[in-house]
């Protein structure tokens, strides 16, 4: 959800503003036009890579437990008498 600041790279935004004032020289149909929409586009997938989506174990592990121990009291209030709320035994997620 959150990433890292996208970092600039100075030669990169150079290269691409100078491909973007040649693009308008070209007509729309032209090759040339064709081929700087391509160096703009491999610009755009150096500058931001695509990348898997991962998950933490950590934060599995900490899911698993925290539902583990709101069972747990659900399971031991249905028998007996529980005054305090199972959710404050859960603890929050780390990020």
């Amino acid at each position: 959800m959150f990433g890292k600041k996208q970092e600039t790279n100075p030669k990169l935004d150079e290269l691409e503003d100078r491909l973007l004032v040649e693009l308008l020289e070209y007509v729309i149909d032209s090759d040339e036009y064709s081929k700087i929409v391509n160096h703009l586009e491999r610009i755009e997938e150096i500058r931001n890579p695509k990348r898997e989506r991962s998950f933490s174990w950590d934060n599995v592990i900490l899911v698993g437990g925290n539902l583990l121990v709101v069972l747990t009291i659900v399971a031991y209030e249905q028998k007996h008498v529980f005054t305090s709320k199972g959710l404050n035994f859960v603890r929050p997620l780390k990020t």
